[in-house]
């Protein structure tokens, strides 16, 4: 009898965590916005270097302001208001207004900082 309930306990730790991980998975840190599978006028974006969000792989991000991000991306597009991207590292990207640019997908993405 002890052997299954040592076997739920660890059934309902791997749910717990894997209820964890997909709510983790609904936006980038604290950034606020919502994923596309564009980037919408008037938005600052950034796609995800690997998958998709659960609504696609571009982040569409709202306001201007600093946003925690954190994960890799590999594009950056300003559909409006030009932008920093900020990674771990120290290091940052700025993105001119009504362009777009490769990201380095190999560091993380600490935080965007949309200008107005």
């Amino acid at each position: 009898m002890q052997s299954i309930s040592r076997f739920a306990t660890r059934i309902v730790t791997l749910a717990a965590a894997a209820g964890a991980s997909i709510a983790l998975a609904s936006g980038p840190a604290s950034a606020a916005g919502f994923w596309g599978n564009a980037c919408q006028d008037g938005r600052a974006c950034i796609v995800l270097a690997h998958g998709t969000g659960p609504g696609g792989a571009y982040w569409n991000i709202d306001g201007c302001k600093h946003h925690s991000i954190h994960d890799y991306y590999k594009t950056a597009l300003a559909q409006g208001n030009a932008f920093y991207v900020n990674y771990a590292n120290g290091k940052w990207d700025y993105v001119a207004p009504w362009t777009g640019r490769p990201l380095d997908s190999s560091t993380l993405v600490t935080s965007v900082d949309v200008l107005c």
